[in-house]
């Protein structure tokens, strides 16, 4: 069940939603990253100014309601696998 933007299932493992922000996360980054080097010619500086204004808030909505789930090894590297691509 998705409400206020955050994927919920019967657990409140949170999982699907890890999942479905990091996909989305990741096809933006790289989409925009790829537009923005070849169409743009923007610098890493650029880019990363609009991985933190756009990218980061998306990847991180509703935090202090999943955040429990970082406890989890799996998850967290589903959350850092998006952050390589900025380093």
């Amino acid at each position: 069940m998705k409400y206020l933007g955050l994927i919920l299932d019967q657990k409140f493992k949170f999982q699907e939603h890890i999942k479905y922000t990091t996909e989305r996360c990741a096809k933006l980054t790289h989409n925009l990253s790829r537009v923005a080097r070849l169409t743009w010619e923007l610098r890493y500086g650029a880019i990363a100014t609009i991985y933190k204004g756009a990218i980061l808030p998306l990847h991180s909505y509703g935090a202090p309601v999943w955040i429990e789930a970082m406890k989890h090894q799996h998850n967290r590297q589903k959350l850092k696998r998006v952050q390589r691509l900025f380093n």
